[in-house]
C-alpha cells in the first residue's frame, strides 16, 4: 500500500535525522517499540494517528476504485512502461524524445496491440494506463514523431480514446502534459503547462488527412518513422479523440487562451497552435464533403475548435 502525505512527511524528517547522527558520527537511538503503531502514537500523538488513519482509507479507497496492483493494473502500467521506454530517454539535463533510428517501431506497435484489448476490456487497465502518465507523455510524443505512420497512429489513439472516455483523472491529465521538442529536454523540476496534446494531435489530424504538417525543417528526422503512410479513417479517428477531450478544463482554457496574443516568451507550442488551429478547421470540411459518414463527429471537432474564437469575439474590447 502507498504510504499516506503524513507518513511520507514523518519518513523525510526521520531519514534526516538518521543522516545528521551519521555525519556527526553518533550513534542513533534505537526507540525499543516493536511495532511501528506504538511508536508513531508515542511519538506523534493520537491526534496525528486518527488524521493519518483517515488519508490512509482514502487511498486504499483510491486503490481499490483504481485496481491498482491487480492483473490488469499490472500490465497496463508494464505495456505503457514499455512503450515509453521505447519513445523517450534521459537526455544531458532531463527527459527528452527519442532520435528515429533508436526506437524500435515492432516493439511499439506490439506494446499497442497488447494494450489495446486491456484497456478495452478492463476498467483497471484503463487506470493503470494513465498511472504517473508517463506512457501518455510518450503518446504525445508519438503524434510528432509518428505524424505520417498511419498503423501505429492508428493503435495509440484507439488505446487513447479507450483510457479518457469515461476517465476524467486520464482525460484532464493528458490534457495538461507537455513534452518539449526535440532537441530541448524536460528538466527534473519541469512543470506540466499543457499545449502539447492539442498541438500535437491536431497537426497529426491535419497530416493524416492529406495536408501538410506544421513540424519545421529541423524536425524532419523525427518525423520519418513508420514512412509517409496517411489514412484519411486515422485522421478521422483522431478527430474522435480530441472531441472525447472536449470538456477538460485545460483543454476548454487553452482553445480560448490561443486566440490572445501570445506573451513574447511564452511556450512555442501556444504560437504553433494558433497557426495549426485555423487548417485543422478547414480540413474538418474537406473532410466532411469526402467523408460523408464521418461528418459528425468531424462537425463537432470543428465546433470545438470555434467555440474558443467565439468565446474571444464576445469579450468586451480592452
Amino acid at each position: 500500500m502507498r504510504m499516506s502525505p503524513l507518513e511520507l512527511d514523518m519518513q523525510l524528517q526521520t531519514a534526516e535525522l538518521v543522516f545528521r547522527s551519521i555525519l556527526e558520527g553518533k550513534r542513533v537511538r534505537l526507540s525499543g517499540h516493536e511495532a511501528i503503531q506504538s511508536w508513531e502514537k508515542d511519538m506523534l500523538g493520537s491526534g496525528w494517528c486518527a488524521e493519518n488513519e483517515k488519508q490512509r482509507q482514502e487511498i486504499l479507497y483510491q486503490m481499490n476504485t483504481n485496481g491498482e496492483n491487480t492483473p490488469a493494473w499490472m500490465e497496463a502500467v508494464g505495456h505503457m512502461g514499455d512503450i515509453a521506454w521505447e519513445v523517450l530517454e534521459a537526455g544531458g539535463r532531463g527527459e527528452r524524445i527519442r532520435s528515429v533510428e533508436s526506437m524500435d517501431r515492432v516493439e511499439i506497435i506490439e506494446q499497442f496491440k497488447d494494450l489495446k484489448f486491456k484497456v478495452q476490456m478492463s476498467d483497471y487497465a484503463v487506470c493503470g494506463a494513465g498511472d504517473r502518465m508517463f506512457g501518455f507523455r510518450a503518446c504525445i510524443a508519438l503524434f510528432r514523431t509518428c505524424i505520417r505512420d498511419s498503423e501505429l497512429l492508428e493503435l495509440m489513439v484507439s488505446v487513447l480514446i479507450s483510457c479518457v472516455r469515461d476517465n476524467e483523472y486520464n482525460r484532464d491529465g493528458l490534457a495538461c502534459l507537455t513534452v518539449p521538442a526535440p532537441p530541448m529536454e524536460r528538466e527534473k523540476e519541469f512543470k506540466d503547462i499543457g499545449w502539447s496534446f492539442l498541438r500535437n494531435a491536431l497537426d497529426a489530424f491535419v497530416v493524416q488527412a492529406g495536408g501538410s504538417g506544421y513540424s519545421t525543417d529541423s524536425e524532419d528526422s523525427y518525423v520519418l518513422l513508420g514512412g509517409d503512410n496517411c489514412s484519411k479513417d486515422v485522421s478521422v479517428l483522431i478527430a474522435e479523440l480530441l472531441v472525447h477531450m472536449k470538456n477538460a478544463p485545460a483543454v476548454r482554457a487553452q482553445l480560448k487562451l490561443v486566440h490572445e496574443d501570445p506573451p513574447t516568451d511564452c511556450w512555442p507550442e501556444r504560437q504553433e497552435l494558433r497557426n495549426i488551429i485555423g487548417i485543422a478547421e478547414k480540413t474538418c470540411q474537406e473532410l466532411s464533403v469526402e467523408m460523408p459518414t464521418s461528418a459528425e463527429v468531424l462537425l463537432k471537432l470543428r465546433e470545438m475548435l470555434a467555440e474558443g474564437k467565439a468565446y474571444m469575439a464576445r469579450l468586451p474590447a480592452p
